[in-house]
């Protein structure tokens, strides 16, 4: 049994709690911590199941990689919703979503019209992942950092501060998570 379940991740860009990600026996989804339940098996896999997650693998580095998966296949299943809500809220078409472990970038989009997120977005709370959402989005119009695309941004999320400060706030703590931290 992990210890003491964890606070949910704060949502308040100014607040000083530090995040405990990492907490072997917790993991995080939308800003809430979920008890991870681990056991030996043959095939590594993990899966949700209602306030838990369950992991199974031979060892800990197997439960690690499963967990992983685990994460990119949610953050595709949530990021991708969001995405395609704001998407369709600001009339504009992205060609696909990419889900990637990037080191020092929470998204970014091609010219193409390919908008690739952080999967480590899928463990903050909403806001600040509809940040870095509706941010990708308006570079489908703006494709740079110009005064147009800061108005677009703007308009499109006035609040978009609050999620700039809470993951420079945070960002060392998320960028450095590794999903084998919290494997059993």
């Amino acid at each position: 049994m992990p210890a003491a379940a964890p606070a949910p991740l704060p949502v308040d860009p100014a607040s000083d709690v530090v995040l405990e990600l990492g907490v072997p026996g917790w993991v995080y989804v939308a800003g809430a911590p979920y008890e991870l339940r681990a056991r030996r098996g043959e095939r590594a896999l993990a899966r949700a199941r209602g306030p838990f997650v369950e992991v199974s693998g031979p060892d800990r580095a197997e439960r690690g990689k499963a967990l992983a998966r685990w994460y990119r296949r949610t953050a595709r299943e949530l990021l991708g919703s969001a995405l395609a809500a704001d998407a369709e809220r600001l009339g504009l078409r992205p060609q696909r979503l990419a889900i990637r472990d990037q080191r020092t970038r929470w998204g970014s989009c091609s010219t193409r019209g390919t908008v690739s997120l952080n999967w480590r977005l899928v463990m903050v709370p909403p806001p600040v992942a509809r940040y870095v959402i509706v941010h990708e989005l308006c570079h489908l119009e703006h494709p740079n950092h110009s005064p147009a695309f800061w108005r677009a941004l703007a308009a499109a999320l006035p609040e978009w501060r609050d999620g700039h400060r809470w993951l420079r706030r945070h960002a060392l703590a998320l960028m450095s998570y590794r999903p084998a931290h919290s494997a059993l």
